[in-house]
């Protein structure tokens, strides 16, 4: 467990708060726990993109975890298998930049048994999850701009905005394809 993993389950509590608020939901997603969190206006760590956090505390609501152990695993299983996902769209970049599959494979598997990757996969929810939606942005990014289609432009503006919401430095990516 990492060192912040309390503060971002926080985090995603706060912001859940927000959003059940926001869509007059407190009774559905909000239980006798948000009553003591402080409001998202004056939350130090309000700046911080949660869509990842929130759909750990939504996923944990409709399962029923109540411990902060469980908690944390369906967080680490969540981070670990989106890290996954995003080796995969790594892969499909590559052989869509290069076309050669062999060498598409093993990069991605260099990347996937790098000791730092391999051990930040189970736990990393910040920057973990920033590098796997970035390759998936980034693959439809690079998708739209050889072919200019309703569905790429779709996927790749939803992935963009989700990159963005992860951290705004996701807004770099659009000066990477420029």
């Amino acid at each position: 467990m990492s060192w912040d993993e309390p503060i971002e389950k926080l985090t995603g509590n706060v912001n859940l708060k927000y959003v059940a608020h926001l869509f007059h939901l407190e009774k559905l997603l909000c239980s006798d726990d948000c009553v003591n969190l402080p409001n998202l206006h004056d939350y130090k760590d309000k700046y911080y993109g949660s869509w990842f956090q929130i759909s750990a505390r939504l996923i944990e609501k409709t399962a029923n975890i109540s411990t902060f152990y469980n908690a944390i695993r369906l967080r680490h299983f969540m981070v670990f298998f989106l890290f996954y996902i995003g080796s995969f769209y790594l892969y499909k970049c590559l052989v869509y930049v290069s076309h050669h599959k062999t060498l598409a494979l093993i990069i991605t598997l260099l990347c996937i048994t790098n000791p730092r990757f391999f051990a930040e996969q189970f736990y990393n929810s910040k920057d973990i999850v920033l590098l796997s939606i970035f390759v998936i942005a980034l693959y439809y990014s690079l998708k739209l701009l050889n072919n200019l289609t309703y569905s790429n432009a779709l996927y790749a503006g939803f992935f963009a905005g989700l990159l963005i919401a992860t951290r705004v430095i996701g807004v770099l990516l659009f000066v990477e394809i420029t």
